[in-house]
């Protein structure tokens, strides 16, 4: 018996809508000019919601994390020394 070594994939996804989560089929090529163009899209989406984190960013000023000062007497004690 002859395995294939080719890998393919279902043109055909499902889809669960809103609350009843019923079932759909959509078509949903899985062409490597599909894939890549989806790929295209998704980074420019991504880049732009970054742009829009950046931009909102700048326009609150820097970002700060603590306003309070941190203590920093740490009581440390020297093992190698006796007390």
């Amino acid at each position: 018996m002859t395995k294939s070594a080719q890998l393919s994939f279902n043109d055909v996804d499902k889809v669960y809508s809103g609350e009843t989560l019923e079932e759909e089929l959509v078509s949903a090529p899985k062409t490597i000019d599909r894939l890549e163009e989806i790929s295209k899209m998704r980074t420019a989406q991504r880049k732009a919601e970054e742009e829009d984190e950046d931009a909102a960013n700048e326009e609150s000023g820097n970002i700060k994390i603590h306003s309070d000062s941190a203590d920093l007497d740490l009581d440390i004690k020297v093992l190698d020394k006796p007390f």
